[in-house]
């Protein structure tokens, strides 16, 4: 009896030490973070593809690009997502730790109208190509990490009007793109994304392949 209670202790005590070290060396691996923008990378990156909602402003002020704004505005607000291609791996600054991407991106947007909002809107989408700098600062997270990067495109942005003005029922406008923005990756495979600039905000998630 005394043999069995001994070695039941002893297998208690071996599972909360092993159970405490195992917490306590899995919480160090994700509060280690390590500054690595100086330190050039080999590693693979990946095909991302981020899924995110969208705020678009700024066209309302501006009547002369977009006729309609005096009508439709402030802010269109829709989901949205965008790939990106890794074309340089390590580049165009080999001695930091830097990526280039191309890729594109789709926004469906719902364009309130002034007087009703939302109650009377027009549906519209965003599409067009896209050029990333991206710049890895930490590694952490057990394969993750924070990054910031800087967005450059353009975009074809079809409004339609249905039969609300006699003109013509769709609208097509187009805009400069450029965003700056971090994303913070919580393994290699998934993390969260935000940018913001002309001629909107965006916020999402991001899965790498």
């Amino acid at each position: 009896m005394r043999l069995r209670s001994l070695v039941l202790s002893l297998v208690v005590a071996f599972a909360v030490v092993v159970g405490d070290s195992a917490v306590s060396d899995r919480s160090l691996a994700y509060a280690d973070a390590r500054v690595v923008i100086g330190q050039p990378s080999g590693a693979r990156r990946g095909i991302e593809l981020n899924i995110r909602g969208n705020a678009y402003y700024g066209y309302s002020w501006f009547d002369g690009l977009y006729g309609y704004g005096r009508y439709y505005g402030d802010a269109a607000l829709g989901p949205g997502f965008q790939m990106l291609f890794p074309v340089v791996q390590n580049g165009f600054i080999p001695s930091i730790n830097n990526a280039f991407y191309v890729g594109f991106f789709t926004d469906f947007l719902f364009i309130p109208d002034v007087a009703f909002g939302y109650r009377d809107f027009l549906f519209s989408f965003a599409i067009g190509p896209v050029a990333q700098w991206r710049f890895f600062i930490l590694d952490m997270f057990q394969g993750g990490g924070l990054s910031a990067f800087t967005n450059l495109g353009f975009g074809i942005w079809p409004w339609f009007l249905g039969n609300r003005f006699a003109s013509s029922s769709v609208a097509i406008y187009g805009f400069p793109l450029f965003e700056l923005g971090a994303n913070l990756m919580f393994s290699k495979l998934f993390g969260l994304t935000l940018s913001f600039g002309y001629p909107s905000v965006k916020f999402g998630i991001t899965l790498s392949f």
